[in-house]
């Protein structure tokens, strides 16, 4: 339950990070 939770967060900061990448 824990590593799912920790699974969707890193995900969502990748799609952060690569959001921030292209707007750049």
């Amino acid at each position: 339950m824990v590593m799912k939770k920790a699974k969707k967060f890193e995900t969502a900061h990748l799609i952060l990070a690569r959001k921030v990448l292209n707007c750049k």
